[in-house]
């Protein structure tokens, strides 16, 4: 067997600086279900060969909001979105959560705990802040439960003709968000319940029964109450057991006088009329006519008379016996006895009320001492109490009695088979099971003490622990397993597949690591599945990676455990598995737009799993700058790695958007520049914000800035997607990323060949070049807006386009004579292809701009074009190479004789007399 909590080392428990140990006997918080005060170990869970080492704790404090903390504003009000869609008779559509104030609350309660900056993990100070939380969240989720409930109150309490439109489902939703708080409150208190008393195991291990209980005459009670002390086992499955009655729906005094079949103390009713009419029929000597029929119903009306003569009650008594059993039955479900016996004898049944009774444990005073609950009586309850639970086995075990009389027996003799016809719910299948170990432990510490006589022995009574223990034990740890599994499978059981229902049981079953588990299969399976549906797995376990709520629960018993040191120990599968749902959770958080939250569970990992957590978080983060900025002083405070994570955003990105720009331009499809007219996408922007990221880290990540930035230019300018690469150019100018060597300049030693051989040097040139490229296509298209727009020809037109056109002459030649035309980029990925689709289209286009600024502003810059061919051609350079395989050189060409016949023209007006435009300089 594999173990519970990933290993098996006993964590060492060192006491916090500063404070004593604590004794048994304080008292414990409302979850303990009134259990004798105890300290106990640090193992949550056990494995097959290992118990717990021992750990002591103090009494927890309900924690209060404190001043200091997380503004929780709006989103803290209780609110869970009950605005409802309209209603639809065939289909009903679930309201959208708003999950935000619960997820806010948790952090809160969780940061203002302090659990997670506990220095030392398993010690009796982390110990009591886990206690205090688990308090904290039960809290949480009962004000959720009342608040609820008082919003179903008042639905229901509308009147008819005040329904509004929708109401029906506004009603239907009210109660199922009501019964999701009313599991969760109980998962909370059932946790508490159980760390309170598996951190106190060993001090209750088990022990012989002393010398004062031998006494025959001793009360059995005594023997119980000595098992409860000093067994675990034995203890766990009564606060269970306990837990379980607490939030059973006993029935109600409506329940009983508004039903059909209630009567009072009127009893048998039906079957005494019927008997005193055959009485008087028949001593006139006269004939009902069914006599076959008054064959089967009872004669005499004393209790045992159905058995005795086996024989049946009229029809509508035999309907009132089951109604009363059914509400009985409920009583005894709740653990309320005193209800059940006052119910039997305002029905009239006193007889039945006294055989019920018999399961109080027999005490007299003059022997066992004064009773706690003293009321002056010498002698209580029932010495023959195994005896009566074999009669009421017996009753159990009558099939020819009503399915809840039967259950009602049952549950008093701790039978199994005829109790389970009447449980409808996870709750009631457990209990029946968790109550049958309970009376089956009892009965068998009994007889083997021999406090049972050999004749009471030689009657029948179900054995539970023999029926379920492998070892006849209730150490057997696989005992509540096998009995949560098969409540699990049973399908016929709604909620046997909730996510809450699940976790319960994990925890009672001590296999919490299962569920953790299996979230993280689900949440891998996300990650290399597109279409995975939880929803579709067979193998979900009633588990849903995309359900909030569940994984909010999980996340936060996990990190609890973790902190007192129940397992999960770093390095093992299962520290593997726990950190993948905490990201899980974070990318959750990060979903719902709770960013500012993240951190504060990251703090949690370990920090390479931090690192790349919040490097995912955080590349889907679209939040403004401010908050950026608040982000990352958040990481400061949890101890995070800031630059590891905003290494790791970059990477996030980069590898993210990777698939969107597979489709490059081609060089042979001859780009042509019509100024920044393609749509920004959303794996554009992305890239951007990865950049906008690692401005924010510390001048380590200088060298990954301007790599990354490079890397994003290459993409943008490979696919063609020039407006983003412009609004990388305005946000991020190499200015602002690349710092300067001294005050007269930025560094300008990335241009020199010495410096070359350096990989940053390398990538803060080409990051610059790469800019330049945009910055002479933003001239460019300044100068085609410009002869685009309507202009009237007249002596200012030259005036208000030469500025243009100086700058498009300062930018663009030295893009077409440098860009990236060095060895060391050339060998690059990219670099050529790039060079083949833009340096082309920069060539013509500045052609052009020559030749109409020839025609516009002065003939004499025709002259620039043919510069720009010669330039063009120069053998040193590898301009013309840009244009094989574009088939656009052809095109130049006629360009470049076009311009010279314009060269010409207007050579010949200017006259031959005249200097001619030959010496002209531009």
């Amino acid at each position: 067997m594999a173990p519970i909590f990933g290993d098996r080392q006993k964590a060492t428990r060192k006491p916090a600086a500063g404070s004593s140990t604590m004794t048994s006997g304080v008292d414990k918080p409302a979850f303990v279900f009134n259990a004798p005060g105890s300290t106990q170990s640090n193992g949550f869970f056990r494995t097959q060969d290992q118990q717990a080492p021992p750990q002591n704790f103090g009494q927890p404090q309900q924690s209060e909001e404190e001043e200091e903390g997380w503004d929780m504003g709006d989103d803290a009000e209780m609110d869970d979105s009950r605005a409802i869609t309209a209603y639809d008779d065939e289909e009903e559509e679930e309201p959208e959560l708003n999950m935000q104030p619960e997820l806010l609350a948790f952090a809160v309660k969780l940061d203002e705990s302090n659990m997670l900056q506990s220095a030392q993990l398993g010690t009796e100070e982390s110990t009591m802040i886990a206690i205090n939380l688990i308090q904290a969240y039960q809290i949480y989720a009962g004000e959720h439960v009342e608040e609820t409930a008082q919003v179903l109150e008042e639905l229901e309490n509308t009147a008819e003709e005040d329904l509004k439109e929708g109401h029906a489902q506004e009603l239907y939703h009210t109660k199922e968000i009501l019964k999701y708080w009313e599991l969760e409150h109980q998962t909370w208190e059932l946790f508490g319940a159980l760390i309170s008393h598996r951190l106190d195991a060993e001090n209750y291990m088990t022990q012989d029964v002393p010398p004062s209980l031998a006494n025959k005459y001793a009360a059995d009670s005594q023997i119980r109450n000595h098992f409860f002390t000093t067994d675990p086992s034995f203890r766990e499955l009564t606060i269970v057991l306990e837990w379980l009655r607490r939030y059973a729906p006993a029935p109600t005094a409506d329940d009983i006088e508004e039903d059909a079949l209630y009567r009072g103390d009127r009893g048998w009713m039906y079957t005494k009329e019927k008997i005193k009419g055959c009485k008087r029929l028949q001593g006139r000597g006269l004939s009902l006519g069914n006599e076959a029929e008054l064959d089967k119903v009872v004669t005499e009306l004393d209790p045992d008379a159905p058995s005795r003569q086996q024989r049946k009650l009229e029809d509508e008594d035999e309907a009132w016996e089951a109604y009363l059993m059914r509400l009985v039955w409920g009583f005894l479900r709740k653990g309320e006895m005193d209800n059940a016996l006052e119910l039997c004898e305002d029905a009239g049944e006193f007889w039945r009320a006294a055989s019920l009774s018999g399961g109080a444990d027999a005490w007299d005073a003059k022997i066992d001492g004064p009773h706690e609950n003293d009321d002056g009586e010498i002698v209580k309850g029932n010495r023959r109490r195994e005896l009566w639970k074999r009669m009421c086995y017996a009753n159990a075990s009558n099939k020819t009695k009503n399915v809840y009389e039967r259950a009602v027996y049952g549950t008093l003799c701790g039978d199994i088979a005829s109790v389970l016809p009447v449980c409808d719910s996870w709750e009631d299948l457990l209990f029946v099971h968790v109550n049958a170990l309970v009376e089956g432990y009892y009965s068998s510490k009994l007889k083997k003490l021999q406090r049972i006589p050999a004749v009471v022995s030689n009657f029948p009574l179900f054995d539970a622990i023999s029926y379920h223990a492998r070892h006849d034990s209730l150490n057997d740890a696989s005992i509540m397993s096998r009995i949560i599994d098969e409540i699990a499978e049973n399908n016929e059981i709604a909620d046997s597949k909730l996510p809450l229902r699940t976790i319960q049981g994990s925890l009672i079953s001590m296999r919490f690591h299962d569920p953790v588990i299996e979230l993280d299969r689900q949440l891998q399976l996300f990650e290399t599945v597109p279409d995975y549906e939880p929803t579709a797995d067979e193998n979900a376990y009633g588990l849903d990676a995309t359900e909030p709520r569940s994984l909010r629960v999980i996340v936060h018993i996990l990190m609890i455990l973790q902190t007192i040191g129940a397992g999960f120990t770093e390095g093992t599968e299962y520290h593997k598995a726990a950190e993948n749902v905490i990201a899980g959770y974070i990318m959750t958080l990060g979903g719902y737009d709770k960013y500012e939250l993240v951190p504060l569970y990251a703090s949690r990992l370990t920090p390479l799993k931090a690192i790349q957590v919040m490097g995912k978080s955080l590349a889907s983060f679209e939040g403004s700058k401010s908050r950026r900025e608040d982000l990352i002083r958040s990481m400061h405070q949890y101890g995070i790695d800031v630059d590891g994570c905003l290494r790791q955003t970059m990477i996030q990105c980069l590898t993210m958007t990777e698939p969107k720009y597979v489709n490059t331009l081609s060089s042979a499809q001859g780009f042509v520049f019509n100024g920044f007219q393609d749509e920004i996408a959303s794996e554009d922007i992305r890239l951007i914000r990865g950049m906008e990221w690692l401005m924010l880290g510390s001048e380590e990540l200088r060298g990954d800035l301007v790599r990354s930035g490079c890397e994003v230019y290459k993409r943008f300018l490979l696919t063609g997607r020039l407006s983003a690469a412009k609004i990388l150019f305005e946000q991020l100018n190499s200015r602002s990323i690349i710092p300067p060597k001294n005050t007269n300049g930025y560094d300008e030693t990335f241009e020199e060949e010495t410096d070359l051989v350096d990989e940053t040097a390398v990538a803060g040139a080409m990051y610059m070049q790469m800019e330049g490229l945009i910055a002479s296509m933003v001239e460019l298209e300044k100068w085609q807006s410009a002869i685009k727009k309507p202009m009237r020809i007249d002596r200012t037109l030259p005036r208000k386009l030469k500025p243009l056109y100086d700058s498009v002459s300062r930018s663009v030649p030295d893009i077409i004579k440098n860009f990236l035309d060095e060895p060391v980029f050339l060998s690059m990925p990219g670099v050529v292809e790039i060079r083949g689709i833009y340096i082309p289209e920069m060539v013509i286009s500045l052609h052009r701009v020559h030749v109409e600024a020839g025609r516009l502003i002065n003939k004499v810059y025709y002259m620039n074009a043919l510069e720009l061919a010669a330039d063009v051609a120069d053998p040193e350079r590898n301009t013309v190479d840009c244009f094989k395989g574009t088939g656009r050189l052809e095109e130049y060409v006629e360009e470049v004789a076009a311009a010279s016949k314009c060269v010409l023209m207007a050579g010949q007006e200017q006259g031959k007399e005249k200097e001619g435009i030959w010496g002209v300089v531009a």
